[in-house]
């Protein structure tokens, strides 16, 4: 049940813009005839409703996993038997995940495709706009699959100590941990910040794939000098 409930948190921020950009782009087009300032104030009450019940979940989820973060970022013993239960566990739900990993990934891809298609159609603004909503809920569909199915397969994993939560690894990603949070707060401000002085939410969308991209080169750089470091 955490699990979920963190998952829809994620899909209610993700979301949350959802509405301020379509009102925001058929306003501009003249589809309805409200003022801007109305339809910002509309899409906003939305944006902030569902940020708010998210932080909700968030809090309120996410207390009884502290005492098992020491699992995620520390070496640990298992207790005799514990590995071998484990590993039949995953094994069975490995295809689970990796359906649902597979089907997240082609959300991700598939969603873009329809507002490609449409801005190298210059079609008008209003279907941009539409594609934009479209594509942020299938990715909100892809993270709640990625987060809620996938995620609950990692917790196998985080108990054997494989792939991404071998010791090493923790130890590593203890070190990356500030830049990450550091970098999306950073990233959240800039969004936001842009976004509401152009008011081109339609547009600004842009930040995160851009965002993703650099973080992989951030985190490249300071995977190398920690490697350097040791």
């Amino acid at each position: 049940r955490i699990l979920p409930a963190i998952a829809a948190g994620v899909v209610l921020c993700i979301t949350s813009p959802v509405v301020l950009i379509l009102l925001s782009g058929l306003q501009s087009s003249g589809v309805i005839k409200i003022s801007e300032g109305a339809a910002a104030a509309v899409g906003l009450v939305f944006l902030f409703v569902q940020i708010g019940i998210a932080v909700y979940l968030f809090i309120s989820k996410s207390g009884p996993l502290k005492k098992y973060e020491f699992l995620e970022n520390e070496r640990f013993e298992t207790g005799y038997g514990v590995d071998g239960m484990v590993k039949e566990k995953l094994a069975a739900y490995a295809t689970t995940a990796s359906k649902a990993l597979t089907a997240g990934v082609l959300m991700c891809i598939m969603g873009s495709v329809p507002l490609i298609v449409c801005s190298v159609l210059n079609m008008s603004s209003v279907v941009i706009v539409s594609m934009v909503c479209l594509l942020l809920i299938l990715v909100a569909c892809a993270v709640y699959m990625f987060i809620a199915i996938v995620g609950f397969g990692a917790s196998y994993k985080i108990l054997l100590q494989t792939d991404d939560y071998s010791p090493e690894r923790k130890r590593k990603e203890n070190k990356l941990a500030p830049l990450t949070r550091v970098y999306w707060l950073l990233v959240v401000c800039i969004y936001l910040a842009v976004s509401f002085i152009t008011m081109r939410w339609d547009r600004t969308w842009i930040i995160w794939a851009v965002s993703g991209v650099l973080f992989a080169v951030v985190r490249g750089i300071a995977e190398a000098v920690i490697r350097t470091g040791d």
